[in-house]
C-alpha cells in the first residue's frame, strides 16, 4: 500500500521503516516537512513475490556468513541484479504514478527507509541509497527499484550478519519515501546538543550555501554556530571560507564556485538562527531527547528534511541534578579512574555496588542518606559527584594528587577543569560532614597498622582471619533469611560488613608500601638507581594473584610432562577452582558468571602456558621460586658497597616488602568471596521467580533491580529483554569519560596531551620490548599468544594470568598504583598506560616498540588490509 505523510493513522516501523516513520510523525506534529508518500514494505514483498524472488532470495542467504566476504559480495550482487531486472505489477505501477502526480511537485526525491534504520541500537546511515531531483514518473519507478536493491549492498548485508540478523524474504524489508524536493538556497544540520563535548545546554549548527550534500559529504567546511539552548544566544561561531556549493539545475547536481563576496559571509542571518532555534525546540518537545535535524532554507522558507535521535552522545549521569537547584557539579568515573574497569555493570550489579559505596562511607562516618545522592550512573558505569570536595582548593589539590597513582592523566585533567570551573563549584550546594565515628575508626585502623608494622610475619594470617570470621558470621545470618525482603536485608548487611573487613585489611599491608618507598629513596641515594628493588616485588609470597599464576604454571608443567591436555575433571584443576573459582573476568559485577561456573578461561590459560613449551614454563617457575632469595642478594650487595648498618636497614625493609606487599591483593580477593555468596542468593531468588512464572530463566534475575525484586509482580521477561538490549548498547562505549559535569560535558583526556605524540603515554613499568600487538577488550574472548603485546582498555586481577605470556602491556587507563602497573612490575613486564582509544589506535597484528621507561609506544609496522 501507499501511505501519505499526512495520514494520521498509527504507523508501525515494520510497515514504513525508520526514516518514513519519523517524517510521518513530524508531519503530524505540524512541523514544516515537505509533503510526500511512502511505498510500504508490503509493496516490496509483493514485488519480490510477483517476480518469483522470495523463495530464491531466502535460499541464497541461508548459509551466508559474515566472515566470508567474497561470498557475501557475490550473493549480494546477484540479488541486486535480480531486483533491478524485475517488473512492477500493473496495479503497483499505477499506484506509484498516481501518488506521484497527486504530489504535484516539479522535482521529488526517492529515499530508502529500512525497518531497522534510525533505531537507537542500529545505525544504517549511508548504507541504503537515495535519489534526488527526480522529475518523471518513470524516474521515480526506476529509483524505487534501486532503493530496494540497495537493501542488498554488501556492506549492509555484512552489517546485518555481524549483528546476528537473519535474512528472509520478509526480513529485512525496505520502504521507499517519495517526497517533494525543497528549494535550498542554504542548508545544514542542527544538533540539539553540542556533539563535540556532549553538552546538553548547547546546540550545534552547521550551515553552508546551496544543497545539504555539501555539508554532509564534506565538500565544504561549513559555518559553525554554538547556541545556548536556554536562550538561543550565539555563544561561539566560526565563519569559514565556503568556496563551493552544491546546486541543482534542471534536475542535475552541479558543484559550483561561490561568488567571492559570499565566501566569507555568514550563511545564516540572525533571523535564520532564530527560526531554526524555534523549530528545534518544537522537535525537542516532540521527541524529548537530543535530535539530529537536517534542514534547508529557500524560497518557501525553512523546511525540515529529516530528524533522528543523536546516537553519539555519551549518556548523561542518572539521576540528573538541576544546576538551578544545586549549582554546577562534577562527576568522577569510579569505573575508569578508581577501578580501571571498561565494561558496564548489570542492573543488579550496580545496585550491589551502591551498597559497597554506602558501606565504605558509613565506615568513616560520612553520614550519607540511604539514597546516596552523590552516587550516579551513566552507560552502566558508576560516577561520583565530587563537587563537595572540590569546593575547597586544598581538598581539590589533594584529590588530584590522590588519583595520580591510579591515573596520571586524570590528575592533569582535574587540574584543568578546576582552573576553568572552580569558582562555580564553590557556589554549589552540598558539603562534607564527618561525625565522631571517623575518629573511632581511625583509632581502630591505626591498631591494625601498628600490629603489622611490629609483626609483619603474622600479617597474612591476620588478614585471612578477618575475612574468615566475617564470612562465617554472615553465613549463619544467611540461613535465617527466607523471604526476598529478608534476603535483600542480608545482602545490605553483608556489603556493609565486607567494607569494614576490606578497609581493615588495607591497613595491614600499608607498612609494606612505606617500606618500599623508604628503600627506594635509600637505593637512589646510595647507587643513583632504585632498580635493585625490582627483584623484591616479583612473585610476592603472600599475593593471591601471584599464587594463581604460579599454580597455573605448575599445572602446565605437569601436563606437559604427562602428555595430557587440561580437563575440568583433573584434581589439580579442581583444587585450583576451590581456591580461585569465586573470581571472574568482571568480578565486581555480581551479574557475571565466575570461574567456578565457567572454568573455560582458566583451562584456556593452562593451554596457553603449555603452548610456550616445557623449557619456557620451567624457566618461569624457576624465576618465581628464586625470587625468595632476592632479599639475601640485595642485603649482601648493600653490605659490601655501603656497610653493615645500611644492610640491617635494608634487610628490615626488604622483608616487610616481601611479607606485606603481596597482601594488597587480599582485600579484593576476599571481598569477591562475599560477592559470590551474594550472587548465590540472587540466583536462588531467580530460581524462585522462574518457578513462579515471573522469569523464563533464573539467570535473568541480574537484569532486574532491587525495586523489581522487592515488588516481584507479574512476568518480567520484557523488562529483562529491554535491559539486556540496553547493556549491549552500553558495551559499545569502549572509552569512557574520566569526568562528566551536570550539563553532560565529557572530559576524556587533558588538553595538554593533545599536543604530544598520539602514542606518548605514562610509563608504569620499566623495560623495553618490541613485538606484535593483540587488542583484547575482555579476557577470555581470545587467546594472547606467547610474546604478544597485550593492548586493552584496563586490567583487573582476572587479567593477571595473561601477563605471564605477554611480552609487554599497553593500557588506556592506569597509573603506577593501578592493578596493571603493579602486576606488570611484579612480573618484570614493560608497560605503558594513558593512551586514549587504544582499540582504535592499535590493530591486532601491528608491530610496535614499547618503552616502559619513557612511556613512548612507537609503531613499527601495520598489517596490510585483507583482500
Amino acid at each position: 500500500m501507499i501511505k501519505n505523510f499526512s495520514d494520521r493513522a498509527e504507523t508501525a516501523i515494520e510497515e514504513v521503516g525508520g526514516k518514513a516513520k519519523q517524517l510521518i510523525r513530524m508531519t503530524g506534529a505540524d512541523l514544516p516537512v515537505p509533503p510526500g508518500f511512502v511505498l510500504t514494505t508490503s509493496e516490496y514483498k509483493q514485488f519480490l513475490d510477483s517476480n518469483g524472488l522470495s523463495h530464491w532470495l531466502e535460499e541464497k542467504c541461508r548459509d551466508l556468513h559474515e566472515a566470508d566476504t567474497a561470498e557475501v559480495e557475490r550473493v549480494a550482487a546477484e540479488i541486486r541484479t535480480k531486483i533491478l531486472q524485475g517488473e512492477f505489477a500493473e496495479k503497483m505501477r499505477e499506484r506509484v504514478l498516481t501518488a506521484h502526480e497527486e504530489l504535484g511537485a516539479e522535482f521529488v526525491t526517492a529515499r530508502s527507509s529500512a525497518t531497522s534504520e534510525d533505531l537507537p541500537d542500529m545505525s544504517f546511515a549511508g548504507q541504503h541509497d537515495s535519489f534526488l531531483h527526480l522529475q518523471t514518473g518513470e524516474e521515480v519507478l526506476n529509483s524505487i527499484k534501486q532503493c530496494w536493491a540497495s537493501l542488498w549492498n554488501p556492506h549492509a548485508v555484512k552489517y546485518r550478519l555481524d549483528r546476528g540478523m537473519r535474512h528472509t524474504a520478509n526480513d529485512p524489508a525496505l520502504a521507499v519515501v517519495v517526497q517533494k524536493m525543497a528549494d535550498s538556497e542554504k542548508s545544514g544540520v542542527l544538533f540539539t546538543a553540542n556533539i563535540r563535548n556532549h553538552r546538553r545546554d548547547q546546540w550545534l549548527v552547521n550551515a553552508s550555501w546551496g544543497a545539504g550534500e555539501a555539508v554532509v559529504s564534506g565538500t565544504v567546511n561549513p559555518d559553525e554556530y554554538i547556541m545556548d539552548a536556554a536562550s538561543g544566544a550565539i555563544v561561539d561561531k566560526n565563519i569559514t571560507e565556503k568556496k563551493k556549493a552544491v546546486v541543482w539545475r534542471g534536475g542535475r547536481k552541479n558543484v559550483e564556485d561561490v561568488e567571492d563576496h559570499r565566501r566569507k559571509e555568514s550563511s545564516l542571518t540572525r533571523s535564520d538562527l532564530n527560526e531554526l532555534y524555534e523549530l528545534a525546540w518544537k522537535i525537542e518537545d516532540e521527541y524529548s531527547e537530543p535530535m539530529d535535524i537536517e534542514w534547508v532554507i529557500g524560497e518557501e522558507g525553512l523546511s525540515l528534511v529529516q530528524a533522528r535521535p543523536v546516537t553519539t552522545l555519551f549518556p548523561a549521569v542518572q539521576p540528573q541534578d538541576s544546576r538551578e537547584e544545586k549549582g554546577a557539579r562534577l562527576y568522577l568515573s569510579f569505573h575508569r579512574i578508581s577501578q580501571g574497569i571498561a565494561e558496564p555493570f548489570t542492573p543488579l550489579g550496580l545496585d550491589v555496588q551502591r551498597l559497597e559505596m554506602q558501606g565504605a562511607l558509613n565506615v568513616f562516618g560520612a553520614g550519607m542518606p540511604a539514597d546516596l545522592p552523590y552516587y550516579k550512573t551513566a552507560a552502566g558505569r558508576i560516577y561520583w559527584d565530587i563537587t563537595p570536595v572540590l569546593k575547597s582548593k586544598i581538598r581539590a589539590e589533594r584529590m588530584a594528587a590522590a588519583i595520580s597513582q591510579k591515573d596520571p592523566k586524570a590528575e592533569d585533567l582535574l587540574r584543568e577543569i578546576y582552573q576553568r570551573d572552580g569558582r562555580e563549584w564553590k557556589k554549589s550546594a552540598g558539603s562534607l560532614t564527618l561525625n565522631r565515628q571517623m575518629a573511632r575508626k581511625s583509632k581502630e585502623l591505626a591498631g591494625y597498622f601498628r600490629q603489622s608494622l611490629r609483626h609483619p610475619e603474622k600479617a597474612e594470617a591476620r588478614s585471612r582471619a578477618l575475612a574468615e570470621e566475617h564470612l562465617q558470621l554472615m553465613e549463619a545470618k544467611r540461613r535465617q533469611a527466607s523471604t526476598v525482603a529478608e534476603k535483600w536485608r542480608w545482602i545490605e548487611e553483608m556489603m556493609a560488613a565486607a567494607m569494614h573487613v576490606i578497609i581493615n585489611q588495607s591497613m595491614i599491608f600499608l607498612p609494606g608500601f612505606q617500606a618500599e618507598e623508604r628503600l627506594r629513596k635509600r637505593l637512589l641515594r646510595w647507587f643513583g638507581t632504585d632498580e635493585g628493588i625490582n627483584p623484591l616485588i616479583r612473585h610476592l609470597p603472600n599475593s593471591v594473584t601471584s599464587q594463581l599464576g604460579y599454580q597455573l604454571l605448575k599445572i602446565a608443567q605437569l601436563l606437559l610432562a604427562e602428555g595430557k591436555q587440561p580437563e575440568i575433571t583433573d584434581p589439580r584443576i579442581k583444587h585450583l577452582l576451590e581456591m580461585h573459582g569465586h573470581r571472574s573476568n568482571m568480578e565486581l559485577d555480581i551479574g557475571r558468571p565466575n570461574w567456578r561456573e565457567q572454568p573455560e578461561y582458566l583451562l584456556d590459560m593452562v593451554s596457553a602456558y603449555m603452548s610456550m613449551g616445557a623449557e619456557e614454563v620451567n624457566k618461569k617457575i624457576t624465576e618465581a621460586e628464586a625470587s625468595d632469595k632476592a632479599v639475601q642478594r640485595l642485603v649482601i650487595h648493600v653490605r659490601n658497597e655501603i656497610g653493615a648498618k645500611a644492610a640491617v636497614q635494608t634487610k628490615k625493609d626488604a622483608e616487610k616488602i616481601r611479607l606485606l606487599l603481596g597482601l594488597r591483593e587480599r582485600p579484593k580477593f576476599d571481598f569477591v568471596r562475599s560477592l559470590e555468596k551474594i550472587r548465590h542468593e540472587l540466583q536462588a531468588i531467580g530460581e524462585a521467580f522462574e518457578q513462579a512464572g515471573k522469569l523464563s530463566s533464573a539467570g535473568d534475575v541480574f537484569y532486574l533491580t532491587k525495586e523489581d525484586l522487592l515488588n516481584g509482580e507479574g512476568n518480567m521477561d520484557m523488562l529483562v529483554k529491554e535491559r539486556r538490549g540496553e547493556l549491549e548498547k552500553q558495551q559499545t562505549w569502549k572509552t569512557i569519560p574520566r569526568f562528566i559535569n551536570d550539563v553532560g560535558e565529557c572530559f576524556f583526556e587533558p588538553e595538554t596531551s593533545s599536543s604530544h605524540n598520539a602514542l606518548a603515554g605514562n610509563p608504569v613499568s620499566g623495560g623495553e620490548y618490541e613485538g606484535t600487538v593483540r587488542v583484547i577488550d575482555y579476557p577470555g574472548k581470545e587467546r594472547l599468544n606467547p610474546g604478544e603485546i597485550l593492548v586493552t582498555h584496563q586490567t583487573d586481577p582476572s587479567w593477571t594470568p595473561l601477563f605471564l605470556t605477554a611480552g609487554a602491556l599497553i593500557m588506556e587507563t592506569g597509573g603506577t598504583g593501578s592493578h596493571g602497573g603493579i602486576v606488570a612490575r611484579e612480573y618484570g613486564l614493560p608497560a605503558v598506560s594513558g593512551i586514549e582509544n587504544v582499540s582504535s589506535v592499535f590493530q591486532t597484528g601491528d608491530r610496535v616498540r614499547v618503552n616502559g621507561y619513557s612511556g613512548l609506544v612507537e609503531k613499527i609496522d601495520t598489517p596490510a588490509p585483507e583482500v
